[in-house]
C-alpha cells in the first residue's frame, strides 16, 4: 500500500504535469507574487484540475505556497517539469526585480525615513478639525474663480474664443467668484495639514507640501499629469452625471 509520502508525490506530479501542459498557467505562475495573484493562479489551476487539492481547506495563497514547497521537495522535479521550473525561476527573478523597484521608489519619494525623522516631519504638519458646513461653499455645479482677473479672462475666453468648449453636450455652468472670507479654511501655499471632520473624526484631506524633492520623479509625475490632461481634452464626452 503506498505511503502518504508516495501518494502526495503522485498527486503533486499530476498538478505539475497540468501546469507543464499549460503555457497559460505558466504565465500566471510567473507573475504570482502577491496574495491576489496567487489566488488567481490557484483559481485557474482548479478550473484545469478541479481535484488538485481535494481534502485540503487552506486558503488559496497557502495552497500556492504548499505547491511551491512540494516542487522544491520533489526529486528530479526540475528535470521532469522543465517549463514549471522555468516559470518558478522567472517568478523569483520578477519578485526580486519588483521588490528592488519598490525599494528604489520608496527612497526616491522620501519614505525611507527613520522613526525619528518621520516624527519630526509630522510635528510640522498641522492637525485641523473642521465641522461640515450646513450649506456647501463654494456652491456646487458652478465654475469657480478666485480673482477678478481670472473671472474676466474666463468670460472672455468662453464668449469670444472659437476653441472654447467645442463639445456642446456638456452645459456651461455659471462662473462663481469665490469669497475667501466664506471659506472654512484657506491653506497657504507652503502649509501642510491633516484635516479631520470635527463631528465624525473621519479623515477628509491630507496636504503635504514639498514632500518629494527628486527632480526626475517630479518631472515624470508632471509628464503623466500632462498626458492625462491632453487625453481628456481629446475625449468625446458621451455622458455627464
Amino acid at each position: 500500500m503506498p505511503s502518504q509520502a508516495h501518494r502526495q508525490k503522485a498527486k503533486a506530479a499530476i498538478i505539475f504535469q497540468t501546469i507543464q501542459d499549460s503555457p497559460h498557467l505558466q504565465d500566471i505562475l510567473t507573475a504570482a507574487t502577491s496574495d491576489n495573484q496567487k489566488t488567481f493562479f490557484i483559481t485557474k489551476l482548479l478550473i484545469a484540475l478541479p481535484d488538485a487539492f481535494s481534502g485540503r481547506t487552506e486558503s488559496p495563497p497557502d495552497l500556492f505556497d504548499i505547491l511551491t514547497t512540494w516542487f522544491g521537495k520533489f526529486k528530479d522535479a526540475s528535470s521532469m517539469f522543465g517549463s514549471v521550473a522555468t516559470a518558478l525561476k522567472d517568478r523569483r527573478q520578477f519578485f526580486t526585480a519588483n521588490r528592488n523597484i519598490k525599494v528604489d521608489f520608496i527612497h526616491r519619494i522620501g519614505l525611507h525615513w527613520s522613526p525619528a525623522t518621520r516624527d519630526t516631519f509630522l510635528e510640522g504638519v498641522a492637525t485641523i478639525l473642521l465641522p461640515k458646513l450646513t450649506t456647501p461653499y463654494p456652491v456646487t455645479k458652478q465654475w469657480m474663480c478666485e480673482s477678478d482677473v481670472i473671472d474676466e479672462k474666463w468670460r472672455h475666453y468662453l464668449n469670444y474664443d472659437p476653441r472654447a468648449q467645442p463639445d456642446k453636450r456638456r452645459p456651461r455652468q455659471p462662473i462663481f467668484r469665490v469669497d475667501p472670507s466664506h471659506l472654512s479654511l484657506d491653506i497657504g501655499p507652503d502649509q501642510s495639514a491633516i484635516i479631520y471632520d470635527a463631528n465624525t473624526g473621519e479623515l477628509v484631506m491630507l496636504i503635504l507640501r514639498n514632500f518629494c524633492c527628486d527632480p526626475d520623479l517630479l518631472s515624470h509625475i508632471d509628464e503623466i499629469i500632462k498626458q492625462a490632461v491632453d487625453c481628456r481634452k481629446r475625449m468625446r464626452v458621451s455622458h455627464f452625471s
